[in-house]
């Protein structure tokens, strides 16, 4: 996926912040889907370097009190409680169950029905929540932008990607329209003192969700 950034065009992405791109500034990918991928690039010898890493095991930080009760819910399961936990498709379905046994919030018999019937529950999910009539799902969604957010504020502080933030993977090209509303922005810029900096990174979704097999095939292309 970082290496495919090279191969995306103008119509694979979707501007979420404008910011201020600096030439051979950092990159930074994040791609929550299955789980929750990070990498960052570096300019090098006119190409960009791809940095791997395991940024979305790093523990769960909770900022009010409504994460904090997700996150005490998802310690009696695991222990451990990483941001992929939460920021995956996995991680929209333990949000869900979370608000449901919880009690905080419950879903219509048509959306039961759905996901009775579907083995994708992240996408029934998804789905449900662009529907207004459907408030647990809203809720689901909500709460995991607002996470997806701040954890991408944490790396952004972290490698400080001037070249500009690229929000991959299965997830954010379907809820693209809810993550241009404000809840994972708000997140994001929630940093205290830093707010200024990350409002001048440029942040966009990447539509086109074969941007890892673009970035395999450019890196072969590349060093024929």
């Amino acid at each position: 996926a970082g290496h495919g950034i090279a191969a995306l065009q103008a119509a694979d992405l979707l501007c979420l912040q404008a910011g201020y791109a600096q030439a051979q500034g950092v990159r930074l990918v994040l791609g929550a889907g299955t789980g929750l991928g990070v990498a960052w690039l570096s300019a090098q010898d006119g190409n960009y370097q791809v940095y791997p890493s395991e940024a979305g095991h790093m523990d769960f930080a909770p900022v009010d009190e409504m994460q904090c009760m997700l996150l005490r819910y998802l310690q009696q399961r695991h222990g451990h409680v990483s941001y992929e936990r939460i920021v995956s498709g996995p991680g929209l379905l333990a949000i869900y169950e979370f608000m449901r046994e919880t009690g905080l919030a419950s879903p219509s018999p048509r959306m039961l029905a759905a996901l009775a019937g579907e083995q994708d529950a992240a996408a029934v999910i998804t789905q449900f929540s662009q529907q207004g009539e459907e408030t647990i799902a809203r809720m689901v969604v909500d709460l995991f932008l607002s996470i997806y957010g701040a954890f991408a504020g944490n790396m952004a502080l972290a490698t400080l990607p001037h070249g500009g933030i690229y929000i991959t993977g299965g997830i954010a090209a379907k809820i693209a329209a809810q993550m241009q509303r404000g809840q994972f922005l708000e997140a994001y810029w929630s940093k205290g003192r830093y707010e200024g900096l990350l409002a001048r990174l440029p942040i966009y979704i990447v539509l086109n969700e074969k941007m890892g097999l673009m970035g395999a095939t450019f890196l072969a292309q590349r060093d024929v």
